[in-house]
């Protein structure tokens, strides 16, 4: 139970965090007009997404660490799976990242 209680607080927490920067980069977003389909700096409006991609990513890779660890029982277990895991989530996030550019 207690398992279950930290990794809800800590989602919680990350999400709460994250919740300013999303709905400020949504606010600016929708503030500006002329966000037609045919515009051409349609593209480069949607600059600093790749922040909520990469908030939603690692809040998935927490989560899924809490799960893997209330579902085996094994913390070590799921922290060696995390750390192979996190290869792959750094590239994400360097991908997410390079699409800003």
């Amino acid at each position: 139970m207690m398992l279950v209680l930290s990794a809800l607080g800590s989602l919680g927490v990350m999400a709460l965090i994250g919740i300013w920067p999303i709905r400020k980069s949504i606010d600016i977003m929708e503030g500006k007009c002329g966000m037609q389909a045919s515009a051409p700096s349609l593209l480069r409006r949607m600059r600093g997404w790749s922040f909520v991609g990469v908030w939603g990513l690692l809040l998935l890779f927490v989560g899924a660490f809490y799960g893997d660890w209330a579902k085996t029982g094994d913390l070590d277990g799921a922290a060696m799976r995390a750390m192979e895991r996190s290869r792959f989530v750094t590239e994400l996030a360097v991908m997410i990242m390079g699409s800003d550019q």
